[in-house]
């Protein structure tokens, strides 16, 4: 079975720059309601006005439809077997689960660098000031959806991975680029700060996929640790 959102994004209006990023379940013969150009106006902004009341001169440059798969909610003897077995074997077995979690994505992983390509290239050279905001928007907009991943054992598979992870850091870096063009050309804060907070959210995405195994086996370890102190005390 699957679940299916709309994703809207863009900006907003609201005692200063709001950022639409909004992700929510509709039913699946709901979905032409936000897609079909007749009725997507409409719908769009009942979903602005419930999400977002009071939001003003909104433009919504992102609507997405997303299928999700429905996920079997793990038993919590998980957790109780894992407390009882916390040993370092018990860390490196959940490592190795995790590496096998990560392998089973890729698998289902398309390439998606061809659509990322015109982003990394924009130039931002002589633009004003609302062409750097919307191109910014376009870059965050097209690459928010992507995650970095970590290559494997199946050469073909690590060469989509691998032209992907480039893309998404060139397109990353050319963000950059735009906040620094922006603050060149720019004397509101508000909005730069707006951009910068984009920025820092894409940068922690990528560090959190790209040592996303070490912080597991540190919280693994610490909870060995406080849960053997315990015992101890």
């Amino acid at each position: 079975m699957e679940k299916y959102y709309i994703h809207l994004q863009g900006t907003g209006q609201k005692n200063g720059v709001v950022t639409i990023d909004k992700k929510f379940e509709v039913k699946y013969n709901e979905i032409g309601k936000y897609t079909n150009s007749s009725t997507s106006k409409e719908y769009i902004q009942k979903a602005l006005d419930f999400y977002y009341p009071g939001l003003q001169n909104h433009t919504v440059n992102f609507a997405k439809v997303i299928s999700e798969k429905i996920k079997t909610p793990k038993n919590s003897e998980d957790f109780e077997n894992f407390i009882a077995g916390v040993t370092t074997g018990a860390v490196v077995s959940k490592l190795s689960e995790s590496k096998k979690n990560i392998s089973t994505v890729n698998e289902n992983h398309n390439s998606f660098s061809k659509e990322l390509k015109k982003y990394s290239e924009i130039s931002f050279a002589g633009k004003d000031i609302n062409e750097t905001k919307n191109l910014l928007n376009q870059i965050y907009n097209a690459i928010i959806d992507y995650k970095w991943e970590d290559t494997g054992k199946d050469e073909k598979l690590n060469r989509i991975i691998e032209k992907n992870n480039h893309f998404l850091n060139m397109c990353l870096e050319n963000y950059s680029f735009g906040i620094k063009h922006l603050k060149e050309i720019s004397n509101n804060e508000a909005e730069i700060e707006h951009f910068s907070k984009l920025f820092i959210k894409l940068k922690r995405k990528k560090i959190f996929k790209k040592y996303g195994i070490i912080l597991i086996a540190l919280s693994a370890l610490v909870l060995m640790i406080f849960v053997l102190y315990l015992m101890e005390n």
